[in-house]
Order: structure tokens, then C-alpha cells, then sequence
């Protein structure tokens, strides 16, 4: 399941036009405000808040919650109580760019989001 929308859609400057120190430099701001505010920095944490808020941002879909950290297995779950395991492939031919996500749902899974 592909989640998210291209850098234009979600009016994000376009990447390609920075030279490499004005990347790194940017990605290091980054890195340092996402690290104040608090928000994931893994590839599987980054995976989790993506896929939660793609869930509830779309009305077709089941609305998500986190499970309690450290909950075996479960990442997410469903106001049903539906137990979500949600899984981030980061692509190692090209540098931190997600290129799926796979949701893997453990319980009754009806909805074709």
C-alpha cells in the first residue's frame, strides 16, 4: 500500500534544485527540530506515524491509535480493537526515501483502505 503524497502535492520545496551542502544542511535542521519536537527519527517509527495519519486523514478508512509503547507486536489499533503491525521498508538504493508501506493486520480487517 503506497501512503503519502509527492513532495509538490504536499507543497514541499523541491529537493532536486538544492545543491549537496544546502541538502545536508537542510537535512541536519531537520534532523535537529524533528529530534526537539520530539518525533520519530527510525525508519519504522517515521513508518508508524505516517500510516496512522494517512488512516485517519482518509473517510474510508478505520481511525487508528497508537498502542502503548513497547506492546508486543501491535503498533497501532482501531477503535474495534483491531491490532495493526505496521511495517517501513526504506529503500537502500536511494538515501532515506520510503518507497512503500506495508500494513499487516493482525484481527478482522474489513475496510478496503
Amino acid at each position: 500500500m503506497g501512503i503519502g503524497k509527492t513532495a509538490a502535492s504536499a507543497g514541499l520545496p523541491d529537493l532536486s534544485a538544492f545543491d549537496d551542502v544546502s541538502l545536508l544542511r537542510l537535512r541536519a535542521q531537520l534532523h535537529s527540530e524533528m529530534k526537539r519536537r520530539g518525533l520519530a527519527l527510525s525508519v519504522g517509527q517515521v513508518a508508524e506515524k505516517l500510516a496512522i495519519a494517512f488512516f485517519n486523514s482518509n473517510p474510508g478508512c478505520t481511525n487508528l491509535s497508537e498502542a502503548a509503547v513497547n506492546t508486543a507486536n501491535v503498533d497501532a489499533l482501531s477503535r474495534r480493537g483491531d491490532r495493526y503491525s505496521i511495517k517501513g521498508v526504506l529503500d537502500a538504493k536511494k538515501l532515506e526515501r520510503y518507497t512503500r508501506m506495508q500494513l499487516t493486520v493482525t484481527g478482522s480487517f474489513s475496510n478496503t483502505c
